[in-house]
């Protein structure tokens, strides 16, 4: 709404994208950050806080290598249905 809102009042008329510095990036990841809000589960969600921001080189990627590695190992794939229990009254035995 606040692009639609800038182009309808002609803020954009003297926007050079190239003059935009490199830091700039970070409204990118915030809006893919809320997005996943909106469409993923929280605890996938709360995987940015490993590989954001990146910077790039030789120790940065493999420690980007081995944080989503252990990333994937640890989050759960299947989500697991709980077990329901039964009362005793419910099985008709008594408890001795």
């Amino acid at each position: 709404m606040l692009a639609l809102t800038a182009a309808a009042r002609g803020q954009f008329r003297n926007f050079r994208p190239w003059i935009v510095s490199r830091e700039a990036g970070s409204i990118i990841a915030f809006t893919a950050y809320v997005w996943l809000i909106h469409h993923e589960f929280p605890t996938k969600v709360g995987i940015y806080a490993y590989v954001n921001p990146v910077v790039v080189g030789p120790r940065s990627i493999l420690g980007i290598l081995f944080v989503l590695i252990s990333v994937v190992v640890i989050t759960p794939t299947r989500v697991k249905k709980p077990v329901r229990a039964l009362a005793v009254e419910d099985t008709g035995l008594t408890p001795r």
